[in-house]
Parts: structure tokens; sequence; C-alpha cells
């Protein structure tokens, strides 16, 4: 009778380790899950990044884009040309 309970508590003890070795990989699984697709959406994200910067890098290399740019923000003009500037607000 006793070997027979320290039998049923070995096997007891060996599912329950089991299950607590199951459980562990499920969570662990679960949250690399959730890592996964966070990381999938801030591959997304920068993928767009790239691209809007390809987009800019093609237009910096227009010379008209960038005549346009050097009058607007930084105010220049051809020698003899009276710049009229306006303080919106």
């Amino acid at each position: 009778m006793a070997r027979r309970a320290a039998v049923l508590g070995l096997i007891l003890a060996l599912l329950g380790w089991v299950a607590w070795v199951y459980v562990n990989k499920a969570l662990c699984i679960a949250s690399l899950a959730g890592e996964t697709e966070a990381l999938r959406r801030r591959g997304a994200e920068l993928s767009a990044r790239i691209a809007e910067l390809e987009h800019l890098l093609g237009r910096l290399e227009d010379p008209e884009y960038l005549e346009l740019w050097a009058r607007r923000v930084l105010l220049y003009g051809y020698p003899g040309e009276v710049l009229v500037i306006f303080k919106g607000g």
C-alpha cells in the first residue's frame, strides 16, 4: 500500500511538472506572439518612413524644387531681385 501511494505521488508530481512546463511554454509563446506583432507594425511604420525619405531625396535632386525651397525657406533671391516678406499672424 505504501509503495502504491509513493508511485501515485511520483506520477502526480510528474504530471504537475509537465503541466507547469506546458503552461510556462504557452505563456512564453503568447508573449513572443505579441512581440512579433509589435515588431511587424514597427517594420511597416519604418517602411513607410523609408518611402517618404526616398521621395524627399528624389525631390532634393530636382533643381526647380531646390530653387523653390531656397526662396521660400531661406528667403534667397537672385541678385537685383527685391524680396517682399509678409509676416503671417
